[in-house]
């Protein structure tokens, strides 16, 4: 920022905090204020504000100002030995490979054998079957599925039989642990083969191995009903030994299972994973979602849920709740393994009846429906139907099942486990009607000419009894929807409002004793069924009985300061803007636009209502403040609203259009003349030619071209005069009348506002207080102080900008009727992509069931604060003061030049979707505050680990966004990426750790020349933090007399006895904790995983980096409460969601335009990046998805954007 503009910023332009005389004060406004003065009996400046209305005189409990100790439960239980008396122990691991086979019954030689055998079955090569191959089913490689689920469970069936039993534990995949030596080479092979097989490895030395005949039921497991009319399906399994094989255990010091050899404790959680969901699966659990989950089985599943959340859906019997177990061990500080269980309810599609198990038809005669869609079953589907049902039965997996009814065969056909196949233009996946040859009929011997309808009755004795009904194409061929039947599965996309209320409920009614709720799961488990138990006593471990308890602590909360001298403890992670506080330093409001969509066209009250809302707390314009309603009539553009249009997309863009040009006619070009008759000027920013951006008036020269008038210390002159007989440069001033001391002075534009029609104020320099005052004349003075009239102008200064240039409309209100997230997400689209404009949603509905309209208004306050906030007004909503020690800020931050990023990642939908990549960089000001960020958005195809090559420009744009911010390059930089999985961390490492080091020094290399001292590059010293959000560790309090709602309060941190294990080679300082920085309302508060993948900062020890990242959940600009989320990722998090959705717009694949790009035309290159063809004009960064929120080169240096904050 240019410290020209110090002085000017610290006093602020808005209307709302001018210094005034007394004697120009309402008596409300005095009134008020004596009662600032008398302090915090009514919870006014002197209180916290924390009461039901912000000031009522209920205290909070006290601040805490030093961390506290804190007792907590965790839904971790210990590893123990299954034996007492057994304290050491081995393992061994396999390979498992899975092909088919083919039974033969007799040998090479023609001879008929005594009992059939099986051999590999070759793989065909065209045409032929290759000697001495084999045909893989490559199902474990792809992880676990239902097929390679049966296939390994009739593997351990199948070494359990006989006297000596052989335990193995699997859950699908290619890796099998046994709890000892399955075969020695001395062992001799299956007689069921014709032949010893093959070794499935290349290499040159023969690993040791031995192969296994296993039947399975495919698409169905062993155990189902139907089980006996599905066909055996023979597969080989080679299990191999890994090249070490043997994984030896003792029990540790602190009781708990540990390997030998430390470096393996990775593999060791790996085993007792494996082993605990192969136990839920031999207990009769179902697989679902989450590789470690299973779900429990139905006949304990009224058991472990409540009667309301069983049968939530009582009007769909054929979806419903079900309950799974979530399993996962860690290695934790102690040499201790801890396993972490949660239940987890998701809703799924039944495959019978709750009540009487009968199974669950595609078509259901009764209700008249084909997956749940409501047909007439005795007409063909109509037209305006068939997307519905074909997109209901694309979601479903369904049995085929018939029985044959003919003289020589009689038996019940079942073709498990089946979908629709997707429609091709040579084979549509649905035919609407069995019985119309016209539709698709086909020669089948002997019968002829058949449809579905008549084959079936022909060939299998079955008359369908609805022949207007559709057939569905299958792998197996076409069958008629009458012969379908639900398989269970789980549902994709479950947003149906009440099953959403209803998993929150139970969730709800479980907080608080969520820990006695997972003993009261395991317990019934374990009454279900032994085969569990005695897997887990075969590998000779068990759980504890309880989940463990111990000490965490409270972290000390900061103290938030607020404008006017009010401030505010926190409660619970949670505090307000009620009573009577100011933003600590409100941004201006120069201009807007107003798009109404209700249904009434009366959402514009709500524009205004809410401008009022924000001159109460300091946001405001003092050009028209008390006009506001005048204003907003002329703005507003009045669409229809969008449940009565086709085409949203053109609706949107077609009035955002006409409210952007309507606000430059109003503001820039003056056309109603409101500026004219108050003899004032639209006061806006500018990028100007030479010093970036700046303050300005504008004033309509009656053509395209706009006078521009710069502040004094910017530009001295405004206007061309003729003086002496010469042309002479001079500024415009404003004669004025003081109407309480009755003389006259002169004052400069800037200096003077109109306040409402014929009434201004004025300040005679920028050291006075405003006063009331009667405009007189427009006069203007040179540089030598000589003054003129207005018959001496020639003409005034203009200057040939570009709209994006001169800023107007600063922000764009447009109000909903009722919430509308695609029209959220094409407003941003439209306002953020298309033209570089902040927007603001509201609706109407939402505002008309608040009961408290002020507070619904503030937190929107809190919005267009972050928003509009710039490098000008250096606009922020609040400080942090009183935190650990200091007077203000966040610890260790202030030290030396720190850059505090933010990166996260969302992952588009469908198969070539696109990453987006945001990140965020704190723009910490003179406060300590980080409540302004800039950002980067980029794309990419990858969708978990950022890619070298967009990480580099990521970085590269927020340090510059840093530099031009402050003027300092960092020598520190902390990093908080969000999102990612243990798996992803040495990825993390390569591709994007490493590659910090040389983004920064590229940025060095533009900007050293202007960085004073030294000028070579001093790599900054990095730290780099993993945001794990995605863990099923819980924590409570183990007091329920010192729980908040159930929960433990905000701040607490949990940083030892399950912290990971150090050298598992997954960290290299042991920084890593748990924070629950939100205070929990309702169900039961989830922690973040913080854990430091590099530490090159010795002073960021575990302790200051919970300070900080604490200190900076109270930083979120646009709410007031604590983030689960780190504040930065939490933004970064939902702006890359926001962008996702506009994606399909931008890239062409969803939505009509028509001429909606021909402004700003959009570029595609190398598939991963969109990005604006105006880019080269504006010296921009490349690549980015959001330029004019992005800095640019001006003169060489680079320039901080003007506005950089979009507050998601």
């Amino acid at each position: 920022m240019d410290p020209r503009y110090n002085k000017r910023q610290a006093d602020s332009s808005t209307y709302g905090q001018r210094s005034r005389l007394p004697h120009q004060l309402s008596h409300h406004q005095q009134s008020r204020d004596r009662s600032r003065e008398r302090g915090s009996a009514r919870g006014g400046n002197g209180g916290s504000g924390q009461g039901r209305h912000g000031g009522e005189g209920i205290r909070p409990p006290p601040r805490r100002i030093h961390d506290e100790r804190y007792d907590v439960q965790t839904n971790c239980f210990k590893v123990v030995p299954a034996n007492a008396s057994k304290r050491e122990g081995k393992w061994y691991e396999y390979r498992a490979f899975v092909y088919e086979a083919r039974k033969i019954r007799k040998d090479p030689d023609g001879n008929l054998l005594a009992s059939p055998k099986f051999v590999f079955k070759e793989e065909k090569v065209d045409g032929e079957f290759k000697s001495g191959s084999r045909k893989s089913i490559g199902i474990l490689e792809k992880g676990a599925s239902l097929e390679s689920e049966q296939v390994m469970l009739a593997l351990q069936r199948k070494l359990l039989e006989g006297n000596e039993k052989k335990w193995i534990a699997t859950d699908g995949g290619p890796t099998v642990f046994a709890a000892s030596q399955l075969f020695k080479e001395t062992d001799p092979h299956d007689l069921q083969y014709y032949e010893k097989p093959p070794q499935p490895n290349s290499g040159e030395k023969e690993k040791l191995s031995r192969t296994y005949l296993v039947e399975i039921k495919k698409g169905c497991r062993f155990d189902e009903d139907f089980a006996e009319n599905v066909p055996d399906i023979p597969r080989l399994v080679i299990l191999e030994e890994v090249d070490d094989p043997i994984l030896n255990w003792q029990c540790a010091s602190g009781g708990s299972l540990w390997p030998l050899d430390d470096s393996k404790a990775q593999k060791f959680c790996q085993v007792i994973n494996i082993v605990l969901k192969n136990s839920m699966l031999m207990s009769g659990c179902r697989s679902f979602g989450n590789k470690l989950t299973a779900c429990l089985p139905d006949e304990i599943q009224a058991t472990v849920m409540e009667n309301d959340l069983f049968n939530s859906n009582a009007g769909d019997r054929t979806i419903g709740p079900r309950m799974g177990m979530l399993q996962s061990s860690r290695a934790c500080v102690n040499k201790e393994i801890f396993v972490a269980q949660s239940a987890k309810v998701s809703h799924f599609h039944l495959d019978k009846f709750q009540d009487d198990r009968r199974r669950i038809p595609i078509l259901d005669p009764g209700k008249q429906t084909i997956a749940g869609v409501r047909v007439n079953i005795n007409e063909c589907v109509p037209c305006d139907l068939r997307d519905t049902v074909e997109a209901a039965l694309d979601k479903l997996t369904f049995h085929i099942i018939y029985d044959i009814n003919t003289e020589n065969d009689k038996r019940r056909v079942v073709k498990p486990g089946v979908r629709m196949r997707l429609s091709t233009p040579e084979a549509p996946s649905i035919l609407w009607a069995s019985n119309d040859p016209h539709q698709y009929s086909f020669e089948a011997s002997p019968y002829g000419t058949c449809t579905v309808y008549s084959y079936f009755q022909s060939r299998y004795g079955i008359k369908l009894r609805y022949e207007n009904m559709p057939i569905v194409l299958t792998k197996y061929g076409w069958y008629p929807v009458e012969l379908l039947f639900q398989s269970f599965a789980i549902m994709k996309g479950a947003n149906d409002e009440n099953q959403k209320m209803a998993i929150l409920k139970f969730y709800d009614n479980k907080s608080g004793r969520a820990m006695s709720e997972l003993k009261r799961y395991n317990d019934e488990l374990r009454q279900f069924s032994q085969h569990g138990q005695e897997l887990e006593e075969a590998f000779g471990f068990k759980l504890s009985d309880e989940p463990l308890q111990h000490e965490a602590k409270l972290l000390a909360e900061p103290k938030l300061e607020f404008g006017s001298g009010h401030s505010s403890s926190p409660r619970n992670g949670s505090w307000n803007l009620s009573g009577n506080k100011k933003l600590f330093r409100p941004a201006d409001l120069p201009s807007f636009a107003v798009i109404d969509f209700t249904d009434k066209g009366d959402g514009h009250e709500l524009v205004v209502g809410l401008l009022k809302r924000a001159a109460y707390h300091g946001l405001t314009n003092n050009q028209f403040e008390r006009e506001y309603p005048q204003v907003v009539n002329e703005l507003v553009i009045k669409a229809n609203p969008l449940h009565h249009s086709g085409d949203m997309v053109q609706q949107i863009n077609t009035a955002l259009e006409s409210a952007i040009q309507r606000a430059k006619d109003f503001f820039l070009k003056d056309c109603t003349n409101f500026f004219k008759q108050r003899h004032t000027a639209f006061k806006t920013y500018v990028t100007h030619p030479t010093i970036g951006k700046t303050e300005c008036l504008v004033y309509p020269t009656g053509n395209d071209n706009l006078g521009i008038v710069y502040p004094q210390e910017v530009m001295f002159e405004s206007h061309q005069i003729q003086f002496k007989g010469e042309i002479q440069e001079a500024r415009m001033a404003i004669v004025v009348k003081s109407d309480y001391r009755g003389d006259k002075f002169m004052v400069d534009p800037f200096d003077f506002v109109s306040v409402e029609l014929n009434k201004w104020e004025a300040r005679r320099d920028e050291s006075s207080v405003w006063e009331q005052v009667t405009f007189v004349e427009f006069q203007w003075t040179t540089k030598d102080g000589n003054v003129v009239g207005k018959d001496a102008v020639v003409s005034s200064v203009q200057c040939d900008y570009k709209m994006w240039q001169v800023e107007c409309p600063a922000i764009i209100f447009v109000v909903f009727q009722n919430i509308e997230k695609e029209g959220h997400s094409l407003v941003k689209m439209f306002s953020n992509f298309m033209n570089g404009v902040q927007s603001q949603c509201l609706v109407k509905a939402t505002h008309d069931r608040q009961r408290n309209e002020a507070m619904y208004y503030s937190n929107l306050v809190l919005k267009i604060n972050a928003k509009l906030a710039n490098s000008i007004n250096m606009a922020q909503s609040w400080k942090i003061t009183a935190y650990k020690g200091l007077k203000q800020g966040l610890p260790w931050i202030a030290e030396a030049p720190t850059i505090i990023l933010g990166l996260a990642l969302t992952k588009g939908s469908g198969k070539d979707s696109k990453t987006v990549v945001v990140g965020s960089v704190a723009l910490v000001d003179e406060s300590g505050s980080c409540l302004k960020n800039g950002f980067s958005v980029q794309l990419q195809s990858r969708p978990d680990v950022i890619e070298p090559r967009v990480f580099k420009e990521i970085i590269k744009s927020l340090t510059i966004h840093f530099y031009a911010s402050g003027g300092e390059f960092p020598k520190r930089v902390l990093v908080f990426r969000d999102g990612q999985s243990e798996g992803n961390f040495p990825e993390i490492r390569s591709d994007e750790i490493d590659n910090i080091p040389q983004a920064l020094e590229d940025v060095w290399e533009t900007v050293r020349d202007a960085v004073p001292g030294n000028q070579f590059f001093q790599s900054p010293k990095v730290s780099y933090v993993i945001c794990l959000n995605q863990h099923n560790i819980q924590v409570v309090p183990s007091i329920a007399s010192r729980a908040v709602n159930k929960n433990v309060p905000s701040g607490t941190c949990v940083d030892n006895v399950i912290m990971p294990f150090a050298k598992m080679g997954l960290t290299e300082d042991p920084l890593s904790f748990l924070l629950t920085a939100q205070g929990g309302l309702k169900g039961t508060s989830k922690p973040v995983f913080y854990r430091m993948l590099l530490n090159q900062n010795g002073s960021l020890t575990r302790e200051v980096l919970e300070s900080v990242v604490f200190g900076l959940s109270f930083q979120y600009p646009t709410a007031t409460k604590t983030t689960r989320r780190l504040s930065l990722a939490q933004y970064c998090k939902r702006l890359s969601e926001q962008l996702i959705s506009y994606l399909p717009y931008i890239d062409g694949r969803r939505g009509s335009l028509k001429e909606g790009f021909a402004h700003f035309p959009h570029l595609v290159v190398d598939g991963d990046e969109t990005v604006r063809s105006d880019h080269s004009e504006r010296n921009l960064i490349s690549k980015e998805l959001l330029p004019d929120f992005c800095p640019r080169l001006v003169n060489g240096e680079w320039q901080a954007p003007l506005r950089p904050h979009l507050a998601a």
